[in-house]
């Protein structure tokens, strides 16, 4: 949906759109989706499929990244990928240096920097990292760059999660799996990323936070006062205070947290919220969070 001066537009089924999970602005000012479209068995609408509306069989579902020009969507699968895998957002993510990051079933794509997103359609990726690379699996569950512009990959399979960073100084992926302090939670999928003023960097897992720092994980869980609930998404506001959005606690503040013992405030329906499942977190110019 775009909202306009006067009334919202609505781009759905009609237009040969089914979902819109990620959204996002290349720096050519065009917004970029990722979702999926319609199409027969061989591809979607976009690509040329032609779709029989008097049929009585579903149309067929793709995975497909888009972009919308102010007039029309152009979706497409890269040239380069083969699966787009399961997972649509936050996976796709343009570096500061113009680098575009492109998380698939099949590892993850570095593809060149350029201010339109949709070269990537057809453009030669610089590298593609799998397990081979340093990934705990191939299928890419999460992204998020550092202040130091490395890349924090969080990665899924049935039986395995994984968590690594690229390195921007080596371009190379290092395992996180083995580093101290994590171990309680090698089995529990990373979920949120975020990063404090001092640099220190935050990772919401199913069960528990924790706080990377000096080469060390410390892992905050309920013995250290954090509510239950899987971490859906991290936000630090202007002030350097974190904020959770919890599966099962609403929303979570914590305060001081680059202290031995942070301190962690509970807003739940009993403060106001309709519900105690919160997904995302932003704040506007006035430092009210939403």
């Amino acid at each position: 949906m775009k909202l306009t001066r006067n009334s919202f537009n609505t781009y759905g089924v009609q237009d040969g759109i089914q979902t819109v999970t990620a959204i996002f602005e290349d720096r050519a000012g065009n917004v970029c989706f990722r979702g999926t479209v319609l199409g027969d068995a061989r591809t979607s609408v976009f690509e040329g499929a032609k779709l029989d509306l008097l049929s009585p069989q579903q149309p067929v579902i793709h995975s497909r990244l888009g972009c919308f020009n102010g007039q029309r969507f152009d979706w497409f699968k890269p040239a380069a990928v083969t699966s787009m895998g399961w997972v649509h957002e936050q996976i796709t993510h343009q570096a500061r240096n113009g680098d575009w990051w492109v998380g698939t079933g099949e590892g993850l794509y570095r593809f060149p920097a350029a201010d339109h997103f949709s070269t990537v359609k057809t453009a030669r990726p610089l590298n593609l990292y799998t397990a081979k690379d340093g990934l705990g699996s191939r299928q890419v569950f999460r992204l998020f760059e550092d202040s130091r512009g490395n890349i924090w990959i969080s990665t899924t399979a049935q039986n395995r999660v994984g968590l690594a960073r690229w390195e921007s100084a080596s371009e190379s992926v290092l395992d996180l799996s083995q580093v101290p302090g994590l171990s309680p939670v090698k089995e529990d999928r990373p979920r949120s990323f975020g990063e404090d003023p001092a640099g220190n960097m935050w990772i919401g897992f199913n069960q528990g936070l924790a706080r990377y720092a000096h080469g060390r994980f410390r892992l905050f869980t309920a013995t250290e006062g954090l509510p239950p609930g899987k971490i859906n998404n991290i936000h630090v506001d202007r002030s350097g205070r974190l904020w959770l959005a919890s599966e099962e606690s609403g929303l979570v503040r914590v305060d001081h947290p680059s202290a031995e013992r942070p301190v962690f405030v509970s807003y739940t329906t009993s403060q106001g919220l309709s519900s105690n499942n919160t997904e995302v977190i932003t704040e506007d110019d006035l430092g009210h969070i939403y």
